[in-house]
């Protein structure tokens, strides 16, 4: 099971930049790793925010396993508003990963509950199959 994801923020302390292909790429780790719920709601806001701030040339991502977050197309001088922005995609991620796996959990019990009334429905058929055979029938072929 995953971490509570209000426990999931970005841990600053462990920022290292990079040149890679020319650009300047941030790695920083999570205080933890994250459930695939808040990985998803990361990317999914990261990538919205991108499109909206048409300023903003970098782009983040969390990958699906591992607790690193990569931030690449970075410009010197924009360490402030990097930061500002990933904070606060990190916090809304945590809200919206809590209530994903919310509905998540309602979904699944859902579902548990139609299969098990399912289930009880298909024994009472075939109980009512069963007495409507009658005693003629226990030797009819199986």
């Amino acid at each position: 099971m995953s971490p509570a994801v209000e426990d999931i923020s970005i841990d600053w302390s462990t920022a290292d930049v990079r040149v890679s292909g020319g650009d300047l790429v941030l790695s920083v780790r999570l205080t933890v790793e994250p459930g695939s719920f808040w990985v998803a709601e990361f990317n999914r806001i990261a990538q919205r925010r991108m499109l909206e701030v048409r300023g903003a040339r970098w782009s983040a991502r969390v990958p699906d396993s591992g607790d690193v977050l990569t931030v690449s197309d970075l410009e010197p001088g924009s360490e402030d508003a990097v930061r500002a922005e990933l904070d606060e995609i990190a916090e809304l991620a945590s809200k919206g990963a809590d209530h994903a796996r919310q509905k998540d959990e309602e979904e699944r019990r859902t579902r548990k509950t139609e299969a098990e009334a399912r289930e009880q429905a298909a024994q009472e058929m075939t109980d009512r199959f069963r007495l409507a055979a009658g005693p003629d029938d226990d030797d009819a072929p199986r």
